[in-house]
């Protein structure tokens, strides 16, 4: 006769096993890790575990700004090497727009500084006092 309870005991040990195995996996996040919301989200990148378990992350939005905030492991997951090398990709992308920014902030102040130079204003001898 087959002994149901101890069926039912393996199964609930199995169904243990695999809980602590994905919740140990899940507590193995390092500083430097690149993960993703469950849910989906953008790649962040783990800053630290704090004392309490749970996770600092950090991530850029495309309009180059920087935020952080804590997670519970359990709604994160490692992101792929795909995933990784896309963020990678995109970092790159979002420094250059960036610096892009920069370089027509410069040429602007530079286009003025020429426009001052040329004018008739600029021209003229100025008083020695």
């Amino acid at each position: 006769m087959h002994d149901v309870n101890s069926d039912l005991g393996r199964l609930l040990d199995t169904g243990a096993e695999i809980i602590e195995s994905d919740t140990n996996t899940q507590r193995d996040f390092q500083s430097g890790n690149i993960v993703l919301l469950k849910s989906g989200s953008v790649p962040m990148t783990v800053d630290k575990v704090n004392e309490t378990g749970l996770l600092q992350c950090i991530w850029m939005t495309p309009g180059g700004e920087l935020h952080h905030s804590l997670f519970n492991p359990d709604l994160l997951e490692l992101a792929s090497e795909n995933e990784q090398h896309v963020n990678q990709q995109q970092l790159r992308l979002l420094d250059l727009k960036l610096n892009l920014k920069k370089l027509e902030g410069f040429q602007t102040e530079l286009q003025k500084k020429v426009i001052n130079l040329a004018s008739p204003q600029s021209r003229m001898p100025r008083k020695v006092t």
